[in-house]
């Protein structure tokens, strides 16, 4: 356990959000009156410092830190409320929730903006003890220059696509053959045998969320079979895209 309000946990804070933000699709970045709320320099309501905040870290090998947990304990009802836990690395965050699964004065926790595909469950002795509450999202993507977003996206996997797009603004409209090889991503005007949507669903498509194919099925993309299969593998991604930029 630790003072929210001290240098090296505020750094931490700063650090690992930085780093989420730098390797997670489609994350936002935090608006600077974070710091105050995670260190409880200030209480969003009041405006004044809020003294229930609480903290613990989790240091590496090399002793830095690479978890932040921080916290508040409601004595009405024994339950812990998580604010935010950023973690490098699964051991990290696995660890921080240990913490609380030990927590002696409390018979439950509560958290928000929780990966809904991270550890937490296959680490517990009955997965069944975690219930999801609300599922809700927090980013909304309008593409308007659809080849710069293709060329700048970060593709994990190797092959060729064409895909057409239509836009009834006519801001987004065209075709576009996205090909990724060793030496990097190429986009053309044009190509063959495109596999066709509008943009709202390459807004759906871009950080991952969702399959090609799993739109495909519901008429959202549509071609030949080859064209969404070629579609569907070059958007295919190792990890689904998260958001904790907000509450």
């Amino acid at each position: 356990m630790v003072d929210p309000k001290h240098v090296d946990v505020k750094a931490a804070v700063a650090r690992l959000s930085r780093e989420f933000l730098e390797t997670s699709r489609g994350a936002h970045e935090r608006g600077p009156y974070y710091a105050g709320l995670l260190s409880g320099e200030f209480e969003w309501e009041s405006g004044e410092p809020n003294p229930k905040v609480r903290s613990a870290v989790h240091t590496g090998d090399d002793g830095e830190i690479d978890g932040v947990l921080v916290y508040e304990i409601n004595r009405d009802d024994d339950t812990i409320e998580v604010e935010d836990l950023m973690a490098a690395n699964p051991t990290a965050e696995v660890a921080l929730w240990n913490y609380l699964g030990r927590h002696e004065l409390c018979t439950k926790v509560t958290a928000h903006c929780v990966d809904p595909d991270g550890p937490l469950r296959w680490v517990l002795a009955d997965p069944r003890r975690l219930k999801t509450t609300r599922v809700s999202d927090h980013a909304w993507l309008r593409v308007l220059d659809v080849a710069e977003a293709l060329r700048i996206r970060g593709w994990e996997q190797r092959g060729s696509a064409c895909l057409e797009v239509v836009d009834p603004l006519g801001l987004s409209a065209g075709t576009w053959t996205v090909t990724v090889g060793a030496d990097g991503v190429e986009v053309a005007e044009g190509g063959d045998d495109p596999a066709m949507l509008d943009v709202a669903t390459l807004g759906s498509l871009y950080f991952g969320d969702v399959r090609v194919r799993r739109l495909a099925d519901v008429g959202l993309v549509t071609g030949s079979d080859e064209a969404v299969n070629r579609l569907d593998a070059l958007f295919a991604v190792q990890r689904r895209p998260l958001n904790k930029a907000h509450w």
